[in-house]
C-alpha cells in the first residue's frame, strides 16, 4: 500500500513596517567641549550663518525688553541697512496705543509658568505699521534673570491677501442687497463700503474709504454721518435712529465688534442703512404703512363705530312661539303677594346718630 503524501505550505511572514532610523550615540560632554575649544562644534559652525541667512527676525532680550542681540533680518525689516539696536527696547517697535497690553502680556509670561507663547502684534517700521506673528521662549531662570528668545514673521502679505478675499466674499453678498453698508474702525474711520442701495441714494461708496465720522469738519462722507451720535456703538451697544436725507426716510444700525480678550474694547463698527419701513413711495400713498401711534387710534375709532352703531340699531325683540302667556302682574298668587308685602328693606342711613352701622361692600 502506498503511504500518504504530505502537503507542506509556506507561510511567509510580512517584514516589519518601516520606521525612521535611529540616531548615533551622543557624544560625551567632554568631547563636546573639546570640539567647541577647537572649532570644531557643529552648532558654533552652523548656528552662526543659519541665523545670518535666516528670513526670520531672531531677537533676544531680557526681562526688561532690552534688546540683547538681533539678527540681520531684524534690521532690514525696520527699514535699515546699517547699524544695531543693542541697547534699544523692544517696546519701541510697538505703537503707543497698543504698549499698556503688551506689557501687561509680557508681565504676565514672565510671571507665569508656561515656557513659550505666540504673539500677533503691529511692528513699526520706517515705511509704516505691520502685522508680525512672534515666537516666544523663555529661558529658565538663572541668577534671578530671565531672557527672551523671539522668532518673528513679517504676516502683512498673508494678512492683506486673507482680507481681501474676505472683502470679495462679503461684497458678493451684500452686493445682491438693498442696503447701503460700511465698516469702520476702532476711531471710527471709514474702512470699506458695499451694498446696492448707495446708487439709489446717488452716491459713490468707493470714495468714503477714509472718512473720519467722528470729526464734524470731515467732507468725505456724507452730512448725515456727522448727525449720529456714536457714543452707544462707542460704549459697546447697538445703536439704531431713522432720519430723513434728501427725501429719503432711511433707518440706520451700527454694531459694534468687540474684542473679549482685551478688556471689551470696541475694535470697529459695521452699519447698514436701509430705507424706512414706513416709508410712502411717491404716487403711492395708499401703501404706506400705518405708525403705531396711528394704527390704536384707527381702532380705537372703529370699535367707538360699531359700539355706537350696535347701540342705536339694537334688533327687535323676537317673537314668542306660540303658547301660553306669561302671567300679568294681577294674577299673582295671594300667598306671593303676601310674602312681598312683608319684605321690608333696610335702610342705609341709621335711623339715629347713636346707632351702629355695618360696613358692606359693593361690586358691579
Amino acid at each position: 500500500m502506498a503511504s500518504p503524501t504530505t502537503k507542506t505550505e509556506r507561510i511567509t511572514v510580512p517584514p516589519p513596517n518601516p520606521s525612521a532610523p535611529d540616531p548615533d550615540a551622543e557624544r560625551p560632554r567632554w568631547q563636546r567641549a573639546l570640539a567647541g575649544f577647537l572649532g570644531e562644534n557643529p552648532e558654533q559652525q552652523w548656528g552662526t550663518r543659519l541665523i545670518k541667512a535666516a528670513s526670520d527676525m531672531i531677537v533676544i532680550c531680557d526681562g526688561e525688553l532690552n534688546i540683547l542681540f538681533h539678527n540681520r533680518a531684524f534690521l532690514r525689516s525696520s527699514g535699515h541697512v546699517k547699524g544695531s539696536y543693542i541697547g534699544h527696547s523692544l517696546m519701541d517697535f510697538i505703537p503707543s496705543n497698543d504698549k499698556p497690553d503688551a506689557s501687561r502680556v509680557f508681565d504676565q509670561f514672565l510671571r507665569g509658568r508656561a515656557a513659550g507663547m505666540r504673539v500677533e502684534a503691529t511692528f513699526l517700521t520706517r515705511s509704516g505699521r505691520r502685522k508680525v506673528e512672534a515666537r516666544v521662549t523663555r529661558t529658565v531662570r538663572s541668577e534671578d534673570r530671565y531672557f527672551l528668545y523671539f522668532i518673528i514673521r513679517d504676516t502683512s502679505d498673508r494678512k492683506n491677501e486673507t482680507e481681501q478675499l474676505t472683502k470679495r466674499a462679503v461684497d458678493s453678498v451684500f452686493d445682491g442687497l438693498p442696503i447701503a453698508a460700511f465698516r469702520t474702525d476702532h476711531q471710527l474711520c471709514i474702512t470699506d463700503a458695499f451694498g446696492s442701495y448707495w446708487d439709489e441714494l446717488g452716491l459713490n461708496a468707493g470714495t468714503f474709504t477714509g472718512a473720519e465720522l467722528s470729526n464734524p469738519g470731515c467732507t468725505i462722507a456724507p452730512q448725515f454721518f456727522h448727525q449720529l451720535d456714536y457714543c452707544d456703538v462707542m460704549a459697546g451697544q447697538t445703536f439704531h435712529t431713522s432720519i430723513f436725507w434728501r427725501g429719503n426716510d432711511l433707518e440706520i444700525t451700527i454694531e459694534p465688534f468687540i474684542d473679549r480678550s482685551r478688556g471689551g474694547r470696541v475694535i470697529g463698527t459695521l452699519g447698514t442703512i436701509r430705507e424706512a419701513k414706513n416709508a410712502t413711495p411717491n404716487g403711492a400713498s395708499h401703501l404706506s404703512y400705518p405708525k403705531p401711534e396711528e394704527y390704536t387710534r384707527l381702532q380705537s375709532l372703529a370699535g367707538a363705530q360699531s359700539r355706537s352703531v350696535a347701540l342705536n340699531s339694537s334688533p327687535a325683540r323676537p317673537k314668542r312661539p306660540g303658547g301660553p302667556k306669561p302671567k300679568s302682574q294681577d294674577a299673582i298668587s295671594p300667598e306671593l303677594a303676601k310674602w312681598r308685602s312683608s319684605i321690608r328693606p333696610r335702610p342705609l342711613r341709621p335711623a339715629h346718630e347713636d346707632e351702629a352701622v355695618d360696613e358692606v361692600a359693593l361690586a358691579n
